[in-house]
């Protein structure tokens, strides 16, 4: 197959998979009054793919999309994603892939179930300085079960970076998100000060509430839902200059203790109505969790 993509003036803006890979590119351009023109579209073949790709820009505008079909398959843009070349492959096997840059425009790419490791579904983050030229391995605490090392083990990973204030592009500050796949379905972190050379522990993010008014509480309910099934949305880290620079931020969507007697984790058939995000001040040391919506509770109102 191709990851093809809907291209004009403009960075990406949709990605919709169904068979193929269709990214939205438009520049709507202002017409007098309130009226905006209609855009106009493209398509462009990226490359072969088989599903579930990533896209991410890095502050020069270049794109990179990547594919877990056929291993860590990842390709480039610098034309607005008119064109597209591919880089190396920085693992031959995936079963999931993420994108990420920093300021400095490295790359970082997360892998579930690749062959830096003999430990089943962990995962891996990669890192590029040379647009997906060559690319390093983040270690974790044992060779044998890549950067994650869980004994839980790994599904639906994702991962942000950022040169925190003072830092530089060696002491980027990585995480790496995910949710077990063997345990109760909670959320767990990675994380790298290093620039993603070198990652810590696994570390569950509603086991260490901060000690703030709330966090303890919102924690346990948080817990509730979260417990037996999760389906994580995502990783970010607030960039230097922003409120709340530093913090790390993590958000997945959960069922409820009712529906999660029908099946845990691996049935997926709960309705996953409630949004959850925990956030961390002092570099995942703590956490403070709380909901973000609950689609069941607003319908009602």
């Amino acid at each position: 197959m191709k990851t093809r993509f809907w291209l004009r003036r403009g960075l990406a803006l949709v990605r919709i998979g169904f068979g193929l890979g269709l990214v939205a590119s438009a520049s709507l351009g202002m017409q007098t009054g309130l009226a905006a023109s209609s855009p106009g579209y493209s398509l462009a073949n990226v490359g072969p793919y088989g599903g579930e790709p990533s896209i991410v820009s890095d502050s020069l505008g270049q794109l990179y999309d990547t594919t877990p079909s056929g291993g860590t398959l990842t390709y480039t843009s610098t034309d607005r994603g008119k064109t597209w070349r591919p880089v190396t492959t920085a693992d031959p096997n995936s079963g999931d892939d993420c994108l990420a840059t920093d300021q400095s425009n490295a790359v970082y790419l997360c892998n579930l179930a690749g062959s830096e490791g003999v430990a089943p579904l962990q995962a891996d983050v990669w890192k590029s300085v040379d647009h997906g030229s060559t690319w390093t391995h983040g270690a974790g605490a044992l060779p044998q079960c890549g950067t994650s090392c869980s004994p839980f083990g790994v599904d639906r990973d994702w991962v942000a970076a950022s040169i925190l204030a003072g830092g530089t592009a060696s002491t980027a500050e990585v995480v790496l998100m995910y949710h077990d796949f063997y345990g109760p379905s909670q959320i767990w972190v990675n994380i790298s000060h290093d620039g993603g050379a070198t990652f810590g522990p696994p570390q569950e993010v509603l086991a260490s509430p901060s000690v703030t008014p709330g966090a303890v509480a919102g924690t346990l309910v948080a817990q509730g839902y979260t417990f037996c099934n999760t389906v994580p949305v995502g990783v970010q880290i607030v960039k230097p200059g922003l409120p709340h620079a530093g913090r790390i931020f993590v958000a997945w969507i959960a069922a409820d203790l009712a529906q999660n007697a029908t099946g845990c984790n691996v049935s997926m058939l709960q309705s996953f109505h409630t949004l959850w995000i925990s956030y961390s001040d002092d570099n995942g040391l703590t956490w403070t969790a709380q909901q973000a919506f609950d689609a069941i509770r607003r319908l009602h109102h």
